[in-house]
């Protein structure tokens, strides 16, 4: 399912406005893809509340959690205007860059996640490879532009945080 097509279908939801009528305060800071069903999450900064509600093929979900974030970062809202770029364009941006920059590396995972940082609205994918390596992309979401590449070894980030 597509990022807006996902949040139109929240937007149209009985439960999520019944919950948006009451909670007026939070407003669209993610939406982390999971196995095809999108996470959209919505978040307070008062208390730093993160509301998250799954939107499958059939089913709308909600779960509540703290923002998961540094302390010195906040939490900003996503314009869905700046968001052009569609998760299965990214994807396919992705591939390709991945593919120039990484050809050998046989990808077993993607985390795929929409958010807004100094950059604007980004697609910040990480994909975890056979060879225990994490490669993530940063894209921009409006123009569909590669903003940074990385690759480092997952088996070097236990002792990095030593």
């Amino acid at each position: 399912m597509e990022f807006k097509d996902a949040l139109n279908k929240l937007i149209d939801s009985k439960e999520f406005n019944k919950w948006h009528d009451e909670n007026k305060d939070f407003f669209l800071t993610n939406v982390f893809v999971n196995e095809g069903d999108l996470q959209i999450g919505y978040c307070r900064h008062k208390d730093n509340k993160i509301v998250s509600f799954t939107v499958g093929n059939d089913n709308i979900s909600k779960f509540e959690d703290d923002v998961f974030k540094r302390p010195e970062t906040k939490s900003l809202e996503i314009n869905i205007e700046n968001v052009n770029v569609d998760i299965k364009d990214v994807l396919n941006i992705v591939e390709e860059a991945r593919v120039k920059s990484y050809p050998s590396e046989d990808i077993t995972k993607k985390i795929v996640i929409l958010h807004n940082s100094k950059e604007g609205e980004i697609w910040n994918i990480t994909l975890i490879t056979k060879s225990f390596n994490m490669i993530n992309f940063k894209i921009d979401a409006k123009e569909g532009n590669v903003l940074s590449n990385t690759k480092r070894s997952l088996l070097q980030l236990g002792s990095e945080s030593k």
